[in-house]
């Protein structure tokens, strides 16, 4: 199994099948600081139809100019709020966009990057990061769910995903994030994985939660101890780019 997985990743793990995908957002800047921020924001609005994601996406990052990071350090709450008045995407009216976007810039003015507000709660004897995800989610204590709330079994999937492109380092995820270990991630699960890890026989559940979604990523971690989402990039784009399906998968599983 793990030579066709593999197979699958040095095939399609390279930036010539991100589009359509909202970290292509992240990829246009240069400096990790905004990196961080546009990845943040990219991954707490992947939900639905990825196109609008992308012009959803397209016209946040516009209005927030050429540095989303200092847009964010320098606003205060009262121009965020005029400057996104009237946006909403799918169930998020402007005043949940407005929140989520001035407890980034909170904590950007309270501890100057995300990474060193996730490190500060970071225990490195949790198995995997979902600890961390629960203290982060209740210290931004966002009542729109952009990153969900701590309670409940939610899978974190879009935490689960940003933490991805912040930790893992193979040339497409970025690697900001040298004080997390790839060991410890969590598969992002969303519809495509939850398909995928059926098709691998990973999972019989149905269920979006973190105990599935950490059931899954132990099957993964079965095969690559190191680094167990390695393969979440390529299987996904099965589901995600248009010219693929899961038809590739099936004819070797």
């Amino acid at each position: 199994m793990v030579k066709d997985l593999d197979n699958l990743y040095k095939k399609y793990n390279n930036i010539e099948f991100v589009h359509p995908d909202p970290f292509e957002f992240v990829l246009k800047y240069s400096n990790k600081n905004d990196m961080e921020v546009v990845g943040l924001i990219a991954a707490s609005f992947a939900v639905g139809n990825v196109f609008q994601i992308l012009k959803f996406l397209g016209s946040v990052f516009d209005k927030m100019g050429e540095s989303p990071y200092l847009y964010l350090l320098n606003s205060s709450d009262s121009k965020i709020e005029n400057d996104f008045k009237g946006f909403y995407y799918r169930y998020y009216k402007d005043y949940h966009i407005v929140e989520f976007f001035i407890n980034i810039s909170r904590v950007l003015k309270s501890y100057g990057s995300i990474e060193d507000w996730v490190v500060g709660y970071l225990d490195e004897d949790d198995e995997t990061y979902f600890p961390l995800f629960k203290k982060i989610s209740a210290d931004f204590n966002l009542s729109s769910a952009l990153i969900p709330k701590s309670s409940g079994n939610s899978a974190f999937k879009r935490l689960a995903l940003y933490f991805r492109w912040m930790v893992r380092d193979d040339g497409l995820d970025l690697g900001l994030w040298k004080k997390l270990s790839p060991k410890k991630l969590i598969i992002p699960l969303d519809i495509h994985m939850m398909s995928i890890s059926m098709i691998l026989g990973f999972t019989k559940s149905k269920s979006n939660s973190m105990s599935n979604a950490l059931k899954i990523t132990q099957e993964f971690r079965k095969l690559n101890p190191k680094d167990p989402v390695k393969w979440d990039f390529s299987l996904s784009r099965l589901g995600i780019h248009p010219d693929l399906n899961y038809n590739e998968l099936i004819s070797l599983f």
